[in-house]
């Protein structure tokens, strides 16, 4: 009866750990994927960031796939929230950054309506940097358990 007991505790601890170990291998693999698109977004910036200073036209395949890229980004920032609720609090200003700056580009026509952009640009790094600080800690701390 002890031996029955021992197996199904152990059956379930190690179903548990081998869930733990897929669902950070999976946060692992969004969290790449979030910092490849986040990459993109900065290169697409540069177009905007010329709009605002220059007042150059942002042309219609860059500004298709700047909304693409920051939905990819929502779309990952959300699937690692689901995996990792701890991350709540930064997924949710992340998101408001993203649909504040989405928001700010389509408003932008030049440098004399640049401030919101810009300030919307400055709150998207930030929100992103706490987020992806947050997912980082959190799967530092996650190897030190295993120790």
């Amino acid at each position: 009866m002890i031996a029955l007991f021992s197996a199904i505790i152990g059956a379930i601890g190690t179903s548990y750990i081998n869930f733990t170990q897929q669902n950070r291998a999976v946060v692992e693999t969004d969290f790449g994927i979030l910092k490849n698109s986040s990459t993109e977004l900065f290169q697409l910036l540069d177009a905007y960031s010329k709009r605002a200073r220059l007042g150059e036209k942002v042309d219609d395949a860059t500004a298709t796939r700047f909304r693409l890229t920051l939905l990819k980004l929502y779309n990952e920032a959300d699937s690692i929230t689901k995996r990792e609720p701890r991350v709540q609090p930064e997924f949710t200003a992340y998101a408001q950054s993203l649909i504040i700056l989405r928001d700010a580009a389509a408003d932008l026509h030049g440098p004399l309506d640049a401030k919101k952009f810009v300030e919307a640009t400055s709150d998207y790094f930030e929100a992103e940097a706490k987020f992806t600080r947050k997912v980082s800690d959190l799967q530092r701390n996650y190897l030190k358990s295993l120790y």
